[in-house]
């Protein structure tokens, strides 16, 4: 390790240690200094409810099914042979238990995460120095990015493994300004346990993570390093442990499902470890392509902000709205369909494709930074939280791995974390005026072009677009689920699906088994899912043999021949996938007449029309009388 002693101790923007109490008045200066950003917490808290209740339940019930087949006996990986991590179903399994199955009642949890996930933000920002009100446009709009892929939700694991790597963030920075040896320890265990819990929630998230603080933990921290880096490391494996302990699986089942058969279905580990470095030159070829507008449009931001700060000295709020001005102003002489490319958050894109770059070229210069304060200890100093930059490297190696080295992945808390990292460590402090007022009035684009998109489009999957919040939807009272709040022609297409299968327990919902959850019929022999890159070959060929020898009565198929042959490029080397083989089955039988199609739907809504190939659609297939 460097030496240390000329290496900058971070500053804090208040005490190391909280006074034991506080007093009225104290508290309602606290309420005071940070009001802003309270009220940003309150509004990404309103946003993500209302966002939950506008998702799209059409082909899901996933989560419902895996927490019911488990409350029922099954095992996750020895039975049902879950390629996905547990502590999501184990959060949903005690949820139900304690407040039953009502629909609204099981989303409760996605309201939680909300407000974990803006509280996060808000624990991160408390170690930079800006004012409140900057923090609070930072906060809302660094939420709103979170949320900007088109398929995010927010009652799924992504965003339990984001929350817990957020608060390890906030952890790690606080960390880097403890000098307490009992505070220390009590933070690494802290930190080893957000971390053991994320590996569970999203393996590749929590392996990235587990690396990543451990680099991070041996640069912040000036003592004790092994002994704080060893609870960190032991405190992690005992929560795997007592994870998948509580799952009443083997450890080797859990291994063998997770991390074998899980990177098979992802092309393979060979693939996963050259994703990081296929992700870089993929994005570089993009940028170079398509992401050009987005750099000169902040180049053209700060050239505005330079001289206003410099030369006519106006304050950063000034300088940030006269550049949000000038934004606009450039918009209203743009065409209405770039408009309506900029309202859905077209530019979004582009900015993430610059952040990778970045991402990647940051650590070098840390590094420089670091070998030159070693070098020339009494002329240069560096902050120690510089080192945080490897945790959106980290993560943006992560999501490579599921991605198949694709930047766009529609999951940008890695971006989110690299945006963040400016307001904390504050570079360039000369230019620090001009360039906050930049780096608002961008972040405040990005939060309103985000947050109309998810207007425009709450949720979507494969590019079948839905309807804007609070439109074309119904209230629907279920006999068993209670109020819903879904889709006019999902409904009326479901109801169906139900009427048609009419008593029959033998339902088979494929890939997804939203039709099982809506007739309130568990999955056919525990195939709960059977998606292109979380279902392992043998699952696929298991469940054609028992096909072909007795199928179910009936089966809800969602054809997705693009999907498939996406997913066959990315993940499989071109190669065909174990499901075109099921899909091969599925239409000679319904060719030679051996099962019935009751009723085909095409997709109602596409974005992308003419990349969907004839034949795509929901088929309702009758297998005997």
């Amino acid at each position: 390790m460097p030496p240390t002693e000329h290496l900058q101790t971070p500053g804090s923007p208040r005490n190391s240690v909280d006074p034991p109490g506080a007093s009225l008045q104290g508290f309602r200066s606290i309420l005071r200094s940070n009001a802003w950003q309270y009220l940003a917490v309150l509004f990404c808290i309103a946003f993500g409810i209302t966002m939950i209740l506008n998702t799209q339940m059409a082909g899901e019930g996933v989560w419902f099914w895996y927490t019911n087949a488990f409350r029922h006996g099954a095992k996750l990986y020895s039975d049902l042979h879950l390629a996905m991590q547990p502590l999501y179903i184990l959060e949903s399994d005690a949820w139900i238990r304690l407040f039953g199955i009502k629909c609204f009642v099981f989303e409760i949890p996605a309201a939680i995460h909300v407000v974990a996930y803006a509280i996060a933000i808000f624990l991160v920002l408390r170690e930079s120095r800006w004012p409140d009100w900057q923090k609070a446009v930072v906060l809302a709009s660094s939420f709103a990015l979170c949320l900007f892929g088109h398929n995010y939700r927010l009652d799924d694991y992504h965003i339990v493994a984001e929350v817990l790597i957020f608060y390890s963030f906030a952890t790690l920075l606080v960390i880097a300004r403890t000098h307490s040896p009992r505070r220390q320890t009590q933070l690494a265990a802290l930190l080893g346990l957000l971390s053991g819990l994320t590996i569970t929630s999203r393996v590749t998230d929590g392996a990235a993570l587990l690396l990543a603080s451990f680099i991070c933990l041996m640069f912040l921290v000036q003592t004790r390093r092994l002994i704080l880096t060893a609870v960190f490391g032991l405190v992690a494996a005992l929560t795997v442990l007592l994870i998948v302990h509580a799952t009443g699986d083997t450890f080797a089942a859990y291994i063998s499902s997770t991390l074998i058969k899980a990177a098979g279905s992802k092309g393979g580990t060979g693939s996963i470890f050259a994703a990081p470095l296929l992700l870089i030159r993929n994005d570089i070829g993009i940028l170079l392509r398509a992401g050009k507008w987005l750099v000169v449009f902040i180049l053209a931001l700060i050239a505005f902000g330079a001289p206003l700060r410099l030369r006519w000295k106006l304050r950063v709020g000034l300088i940030a709205l006269l550049q949000l001005a000038l934004a606009l102003a450039i918009s209203a002489f743009m065409s209405h369909a770039w408009r309506l490319l900029i309202i859905h958050g077209a530019f979004i894109p582009e900015l993430v494709l610059c952040a990778v770059a970045i991402t990647y070229l940051l650590p070098f210069v840390v590094v420089a930074r670091l070998a030159r304060a070693t070098r020339a200890p009494a002329s240069t100093s560096w902050d120690r939280r510089e080192v945080l930059v490897i945790l959106p490297l980290a993560m943006w190696a992560s999501a490579s791995a599921a991605s198949a080295g694709q930047p766009l992945t529609q999951y940008y808390a890695p971006v989110t974390l690299l945006l963040l990292l400016f307001p904390i460590l504050q570079p360039l402090p000369r230019q620090a005026a001009w360039l906050n007022a930049s780096f608002l009035s961008a972040m405040a684009l990005v939060g309103l072009t985000a947050l109309s998109s998810k207007v425009l489009n709450p949720y979507s999957w494969n590019d079948a677009a839905t309807s804007p919040m609070f439109t074309h939807r119904v209230w629907y009272r279920h006999p068993v689920y209670g109020p819903l709040y879904i889709d006019r022609d999902d409904l009326a297409f479901n109801q169906s699906i139900c009427a048609s299968v009419g008593p029959s327990t033998e339902l088979l919902g494929l890939p997804y088994p939203y039709a099982n959850y809506f007739c309130a019929i568990p999955p056919w022999h525990g195939y709960v899912q059977t998606y292109f890159d979380t279902t392992p070959r043998a699952t696929i060929q298991r469940l054609i043999a028992e096909l072909n020898a007795a199928p179910p009565q009936w089966i809800v198929y969602q054809r997705q021949l693009h999907i498939m042959a996406g997913a066959e490029g990315l993940y499989n080397h071109g190669q065909p996938l174990a499901q075109r083989d099921l899909d091969t089955v599925i239409m000679q039988n319904i060719a030679s007449h051996r099962w019935q199609l009751i009723q085909k739907r095409d997709y109602p809504d596409i974005l992308n029309k003419d990349e969907y190939l004839p034949g795509d659609g929901w088929y309702l297939i009758r297998t005997r009388p």
